[in-house]
């Protein structure tokens, strides 16, 4: 889908799409050729949408629809690192699904869980 095609009603289509079916099922969107404004605007109007994961890797983006199994598996890694951490002794941030953008590098991704181990860091993607 190139930029000048895409609009916000487009990406409500997919989105809708994505979004239709059973929770066991895990659905993929990819375009290419997307500016960095369109994926900004995208993330915008989904907010803190626990229903999609967006990647953007210079001009790719990657719209998921992740299913039940896939948050299982997540929750149970966390938990698993989690305890580990606390167990040990391991100072740690739990920043969930904190969206992490680098605009220099035109990179962009929201990873299901993630950790600051030890101090608090500069994320370079």
């Amino acid at each position: 889908m190139a930029v000048s095609s895409v609009n916000t009603q487009s990406f409500v289509k997919l989105l809708q799409y994505l979004n239709c079916d059973s929770l066991d099922s895990e659905k993929l969107l990819i375009s290419t050729d997307i500016s960095w404004n369109i994926y900004e605007k995208l993330l915008n109007y989904l907010g803190d949408s626990p229903d999609f994961k967006v990647i953007y890797h210079q001009g790719t983006l990657q719209v998921m629809s992740p299913s039940s199994r896939h948050e299982i598996d997540k929750k149970m890694f966390g938990m698993l690192i989690e305890n580990y951490c606390l167990k040990t002794g391991i100072h740690f941030d739990p920043l969930g699904s904190t969206t992490l953008k680098y605009q220099e590098k035109s990179k962009g991704i929201e990873p299901d869980q993630c950790y600051c181990i030890g101090s608090k860091k500069r994320f370079l993607i």
